[in-house]
């Protein structure tokens, strides 16, 4: 079974907060979404990763057996897993790696960007405005 965890920390969201929100995250915010990101979610994902890799590999076995090795469903399971679409993946892709979330927050902090900007999409210059 897939444990699918997802952070407690209210960084979770960072992906959809404004760079005038990451402004006041703090230090201590940083340093607790490291210490759970690095002690549970790696972790969790790991282990996640593992069950769909192996549940992937036995459904390769048998779409070989059924249908055959060229087939488009062997061939399918195979992008699949490979490209990362599985659920997994994404599950906890929506999750900012802790050196991501640090320069996010320490550009925020910069003045250099304009407010409006959200980190999932590329930052705005001011000068580009």
């Amino acid at each position: 079974m897939l444990k699918l965890t997802t952070p407690k920390s209210f960084l979770r969201f960072a992906r959809n907060m404004t760079v005038g929100e990451l402004k006041n995250v703090t230090p201590k915010d940083l340093q607790d979404y490291k210490a759970e990101f690095l002690t549970v979610i790696k972790l969790d994902y790991r282990e996640d990763f593992a069950t769909v890799k192996e549940t992937n590999e036995k459904m390769t076995v048998f779409a070989i057996e059924i249908y055959g090795e060229q087939s488009k469903q062997h061939k399918y399971l195979h992008r699949n897993f490979n490209k990362g679409e599985s659920v997994v993946d994404t599950h906890y892709a929506q999750f900012p790696s802790p050196t991501v979330l640090e320069g996010w927050v320490e550009h925020s902090k910069s003045g250099f960007y304009e407010d409006y900007c959200v980190p999932s999409q590329s930052y705005a210059k001011k000068e580009d405005v």
